[in-house]
């Protein structure tokens, strides 16, 4: 089965606003307003790990772009990531810059930021 590194990046990107805009609309006034912190307990550990996901797999999309422009590295440890990572992820190519890639992982901070970059980077 080929999997897309963009494709899983969308979906974890979305799951990451998601859990994020849950947080910051609905849990954190539960939790000041109405001393109920349920929600904050039950969403913080599976956000932070979708948010740790968001920024390792924008990573892996921007070192895939990068590194076919360019040839694969020489140094062992490199090159195996890199093979790896080019079996296991069959990939579109983005090219992304570093301007670019840095517009992304900032936006995983911004509520409703990774739908914009849903909408303007990754379709």
């Amino acid at each position: 089965m080929n999997y897309s590194s963009l494709k899983i990046f969308r979906i974890i990107a979305f799951l990451e606003g998601i859990s994020y805009i849950a947080l910051l609309f609905i849990g954190v006034p539960l939790k000041y307003l109405l001393h109920n912190d349920i929600l904050v307990k039950m969403m913080g550990m599976p956000h932070g790990i979708f948010f740790i996901a968001y920024i390792i797999f924008c990573l892996i999309v921007k070192l895939l772009s990068k590194s076919r422009a360019e040839s694969p590295p020489k140094d062992i440890v490199p090159f195996f990531i890199h093979r790896l990572l080019f079996a296991i992820f069959q990939d579109e190519n983005k090219n992304w810059n570093q301007k670019t890639t840095f517009i992304i992982l900032i936006a995983s901070m911004i509520p409703f930021g990774t739908f914009y970059i849903d909408k303007k980077y990754l379709r």
